[in-house]
């Protein structure tokens, strides 16, 4: 395996810690900008949609740049946006940072994950993008843990110092020892519309959006869901996370053996599974820890299973890495739009009715995947 994918890993495992990781510091951020709940959670629909922008955007002014350069520099972006975010004496100046970090995040995940796949050789391609995806859920089980432990006190700017710093060192090693990625080349914008003709690639981003977003919905509120203060909610997450890294790894070895599609349908089926069965175990701690580790497994499988889908429905016409950034929008637009929906249903019906709607969109991207 070509160690720039380890070094990508690393990355990720930063850069999946600000974006997961602001979950349990939300309601501090409420509380020290005198914001409400749901007002507050648009630091997540912020940085969602700035991904979005940033995975699309890469195309409108990328082509001119060498991919290894927008990795890299994306990177020393992520840094500085997560030091303002650290430093923000206002809401706006944070916002301002997760606009920033979130830009950076989504250039560099869609051509991360298309650069580790086209680095090796075809056969092992699930397998280094799996790799990539470690980093997200390692951060899962440390990362977002320890910013919820942290983040429950005065202190939850030091996670955001924390990530930057992690982010320099990053951008360090890569600068040093990342290479050309082969001929992978940022596509010119009026490519995007081509692939958009690519039916099977439009089904994968239904998918991603649906699917992923619909998990998204209840662990946006993860906190207040679980009604748990800082130290049970970093248990709690902790729990998740050893679950999206047995996900993660288990999904590449079953896609590269079974395919995309039936790897794809347990995963959404056990998705929407754990989130019908969540409001009724909330009081039940052990069978809570379960299901939380079940649907940490099955929601973190469909990142490694999509992205590579995405990247291998696109490679014979040399848009993998434009097929790939449209898949980390689609990851975001499900994301972001799970955290303004989550937001409106609180607000309107209640907290408990978030993660029954959120399996009712898994449920809609199972039978999208059936279809296929």
């Amino acid at each position: 395996m070509h160690p720039c994918v380890y070094v990508l890993a690393v990355t990720t495992f930063a850069m999946a810690t600000t974006e997961f990781g602001i979950v349990g510091i939300i309601p501090r951020i409420a509380l020290e900008f005198a914001l409400s709940l749901s007002e507050a959670g648009r630091v997540v629909s912020v940085y969602a949609l700035a991904m979005v922008a940033g995975a699309v955007g890469i195309n409108l002014i990328g082509q001119r740049l060498r991919v290894r350069a927008i990795l890299v520099y994306g990177i020393l972006l992520f840094a500085a946006a997560n030091l303002l975010s650290a430093l923000a004496p206002t809401y706006p100046l944070l916002i301002a940072g997760r606009v920033f970090s979130g830009l950076a995040q989504g250039a560099v995940y869609g051509l991360g994950t298309a650069a580790a796949a086209i680095m090796v050789e075809r056969a092992r391609a699930t397998q280094a993008v799996s790799i990539v995806f470690i980093g997200p859920t390692a951060a899962m089980v440390l990362g977002v843990p320890l910013a919820a432990l942290v983040g429950d006190g005065e202190n939850w700017r030091l996670v955001f110092a924390a990530i930057g710093g992690v982010a320099v060192l990053a951008f360090l090693v890569l600068h040093r020892i990342m290479p050309d990625a082969g001929g992978l080349k940022v596509a010119p914008a009026r490519h995007l519309v081509a692939l958009l003709g690519n039916r099977r690639l439009l089904a994968v981003y239904a998918v991603t959006i649906l699917g992923f977003g619909g998990s998204s919905m209840a662990f946006t509120y993860f906190p207040a869901l679980l009604r748990q203060d800082g130290l049970g909610t970093g248990f709690f997450m902790t729990v998740f996370g050893l679950g999206t890294v047995a996900g993660n790894l288990i999904a590449g070895r079953l896609s590269d053996r079974l395919g995309f599609a039936i790897p794809t349908l347990a995963a959404l089926a056990g998705v929407a599974g754990c989130l019908l069965s969540l409001t009724q175990v909330i009081e039940l701690p052990a069978l809570l820890a379960v299901t939380l580790f079940l649907w940490g497994l099955f929601a973190f499988s469909l990142p490694a299973l999509l992205q590579t889908e995405a990247v291998m429905a696109a490679r014979a016409s040399g848009l993998a890495a434009a097929a790939s950034s449209l898949n980390t929008a689609a990851f975001n637009v499900g994301i972001g739009s799970a955290a303004l929906l989550s937001g409106l249903l609180i607000e309107g019906l209640g907290i408990d009715v978030v993660p029954l709607v959120g399996a009712v969109l898994a449920g809609l991207a199972f039978i999208i995947t059936a279809l296929l």
